[in-house]
């Protein structure tokens, strides 16, 4: 008795994907419309949420006002809430580009850019900066520069090393770095900033310190 023929089996058909191509002379490349629309979500909420954090606050401002020209209306949105809110946008996407560009180089969506270092070399160059007495532009270098020195030690460390798996070498090596440069940090703050180390060391004494008793005695020259 011989077993029947097996049937060939049906090849799942792939998914249907619509995508865009965009070509510019030798330049091209693709987007899906799913990701588009995400991305066009996204984007919607993050300029309602700045039209909100714009508009908001113990003053309410229309953005008619704005438009018509109102002295008071324009000081605010323009002096004082437009530039912080559109700091605080472009913080937030600088951070979210970079921890897209760490997980995808690194292949774990677990990382961070303060798993390889980069924030805790950033906050170093800073403070460091802060105890030198610079300027605002030099600090805000020294931060960067920190932050590129921090994963360059990272990457060269990791490279000396020799594991079965380079990427996990790599994230450890980066906990490692980042461990010892937060704790530079956190040791060189209070020299860059004496007052508020001294202000912090006295609060619990002023705390732990107890209240004086004021004793009333009675008049005793029969006035009353």
């Amino acid at each position: 008795m011989t077993a029947a023929p097996a049937r060939p089996r049906r090849a799942t058909p792939a998914p249907h994907t619509t995508r865009i191509t965009v070509r510019r002379g030798r330049v091209s490349f693709r987007v899906g419309l799913r990701p588009l629309a995400v991305a066009a979500l996204l984007s919607a909420l993050a300029l309602a949420a700045l039209v909100a954090s714009v508009s908001l606050g113990e003053l309410a401002i229309s953005p008619l006002d704005v438009i018509r020209g109102d002295s008071t209306a324009r000081f605010v949105v323009l002096e004082l809430r437009l530039p912080r809110a559109v700091t605080g946008l472009l913080a937030g996407a600088a951070l979210g580009v970079a921890g897209a560009v760490f997980q995808d180089v690194t292949r774990n969506p677990l990382v961070a850019p303060d798993t390889l270092g980069v924030s805790s070399g950033a906050a170093l160059g800073a403070v460091l900066g802060i105890f030198v007495g610079a300027g605002f532009l030099v600090i805000e270098t020294a931060a960067f520069v920190g932050g590129l020195a921090a994963v360059g030690a990272v990457m060269l460390i990791a490279s000396r090393l020799r594991a079965h798996d380079p990427l996990v070498t790599l994230i450890l090596t980066g906990v490692v770095v980042a461990s010892l440069l937060g704790a530079c940090a956190s040791r060189a703050f209070p020299a860059s900033f004496p007052s508020a180390s001294a202000a912090s060391e006295a609060a619990p004494e002023a705390r732990s310190a107890k209240p004086r008793r004021i004793r009333l005695r009675p008049r005793t020259d029969g006035v009353s």
